[in-house]
């Protein structure tokens, strides 16, 4: 029954917290050093799938930083590679060991992607906190700040950004039929911004097409956010996530919960009065309770653990938006 209750509890929580994309590796709390290291994915079915995204585009990004403002060390982009396969692996991503210090559990990769639909849309999905080792590099005080508010090894929610490859801005109709909700972000600065970039350095951006093309076989590019080109810094929003496939799995995990918690309250009760056990001698005098009875107490506040997990998970991901800084700097 325990291990039945706290599969149970996972069931709900990935029911409510779930993303696009599901990271195996790096897992939560994993030591990587640097050079070349594979990330393992998964497909997770909640929108947008995999097949919605644009394989073209597909970036892996070395993360520090919180869940609120995410700093960007590395951009890697997987030329030609298509993220199909449920089991993926990435191709080989270069961990140099000047972009960052040793720090424990304070880096996290994302995969990003255009949408095929809209390629002002794109979305990213993060892994959990993994530790760097033997790394030689330095972080900025506003960096440190920013990782002194990290308290947890999880993953941050998914953010959903506009106006950051084409200039075009969100269609909103378009948004609402992935069940991606309203991205309250002004796609109009975030457009003004990308182009500003486009434009800053001109050898900067034939450095990027150099790059891309000379590392086509190795499978991947990288960008320096270390190093001395111009510097973007774009804040968005995540959206509400109001998927069909995710509402569907709160409805049936909370009354599955409700109904589970008031047949144990139920049996409880009836096993109280069987036993001529008033309900506030049953909370309040524990030690008159045989281990039988504790047990079914112990069940009960279990289970109205799980509905309040569920539901806290629930509204941070439709309550609070995340704020995503992009650090975008090509490496020379």
């Amino acid at each position: 029954m325990m291990a039945f209750r706290e599969f149970l509890l996972h069931f709900m929580i990935i029911a409510v917290c779930g993303a696009e994309i599901v990271f195996k590796s790096p897992s939560m709390g994993e030591v990587v050093g640097p050079g070349s290291y594979k990330i393992s994915a998964r497909d997770s079915g909640i929108v947008p799938t995999l097949e919605q995204f644009d394989d073209a585009s597909w970036e892996v990004v070395l993360f520090t930083g919180n869940d609120t403002v995410p700093v960007e060390l590395f951009d890697y982009r997987l030329i030609g590679y298509k993220m199909s396969d449920p089991t993926t692996q990435s191709p080989p991503v270069n961990i140099r060991n000047y972009s960052a210090p040793s720090v424990e559990n304070k880096f996290f990769f994302g995969y990003r992607s255009y949408l095929r639909s809209n390629e002002s849309i794109w979305v990213t999905a993060y892994s959990d906190r993994f530790t760097l080792t033997n790394m030689t590099g330095n972080f900025s005080d506003e960096v440190v700040a920013a990782n002194n508010k990290v308290d947890s090894m999880a993953a941050p929610y998914r953010t959903i950004s506009c106006g950051a490859k084409s200039g075009r801005e969100c269609d909103q109709k378009l948004l609402e039929s992935l069940g991606l909700g309203a991205v309250t972000g002004d796609s109009a600065s975030v457009s003004s911004t990308t182009a500003a970039t486009a434009t800053t350095d001109t050898t900067a951006a034939t450095k990027t097409t150099d790059t891309t093309a000379t590392t086509a076989i190795t499978g991947s590019t990288a960008m320096n956010s270390n190093s001395a080109a111009g510097q973007v810094n774009t804040n968005t929003t995540s959206s509400k996530k109001t998927s069909g496939g995710m509402i569907a799995g709160v409805v049936v995990g909370a009354i599955a919960a409700v109904s589970i918690t008031i047949a144990a309250a139920v049996f409880l009760l009836k096993r109280a009065r069987k036993r001529r056990i008033s309900k506030g001698e049953m909370v309040i005098n524990d030690m008159s309770l045989t281990e039988e009875q504790k047990w079914t107490v112990t069940e009960l506040m279990k289970w109205v653990e799980i509905i309040m997990v569920s539901w806290r998970c629930l509204g941070v991901r439709e309550l609070h938006p995340h704020n995503h800084t992009v650090s975008a700097r090509v490496e020379s």
